[in-house]
């Protein structure tokens, strides 16, 4: 899949960029990533479903594999428990993982299939003030309010204070060894 596009003789780094604003202004038009997730059926499990885990959207493997937290069906940020832990930062990640593309070539396909938009156009002032909206929306997402660390805490304490040591031959340690 090639697509050139002659406004854009720029270096691979400028092209990339280009592209992932693109998308960017056009995730924060339609109100997040939910918008293609929904529409991917190896992701609508995980939409209807988010926070809990599914299994893997790749491969289709394991019962509890991967999961959104609601919050982050708008930033398409997702957790794979066979992968590090920010892997999947966004949601172009997400998807050129699923694809097999560079980022690029995501961005290029996610822009064609799912808005059908002309590769050769440039940013324009909308697109521009819809990815300033969409990096905004990201960056709140970041960030965890007093009530959510103390949640956080709480529960980290309860885990530390009531939780032992599994041994080898136990049921557990067995159920764990089978995930």
């Amino acid at each position: 899949m090639t697509y050139a596009s002659p406004a854009l003789r720029r270096n691979p780094q400028e092209v990339s960029e280009h592209f992932i604003k693109l998308v960017h202004a056009r995730i924060a038009e339609v109100s997040g990533w939910k918008y293609i997730f929904e529409r991917i059926p190896a992701f609508k499990d995980a939409c209807a479903k988010a926070p809990s885990q599914v299994p893997c959207p790749f491969t289709g493997a394991g019962k509890s594999k991967f999961r959104f937290r609601q919050k982050d069906l708008y930033t398409g940020c997702a957790i794979h428990n066979d992968f590090p832990v920010n892997e999947f930062c966004d949601g172009i990640d997400v998807l050129a993982k699923y694809y097999e593309l560079s980022k690029t070539q995501t961005c290029k396909k996610i822009l064609s299939d799912f808005f059908g938009m002309d590769l050769h156009a440039p940013l324009t002032d909308a697109d521009i003030e819809n990815e300033r909206r969409y990096k905004s929306a990201v960056r709140a997402t970041e960030t965890l309010d007093r009530e959510e660390v103390a949640k956080r805490m709480r529960k980290l304490d309860v885990m530390y204070h009531y939780t032992g040591e599994i041994k080898p031959n136990t049921p557990v340690a067995l159920y764990l060894r089978n995930r």
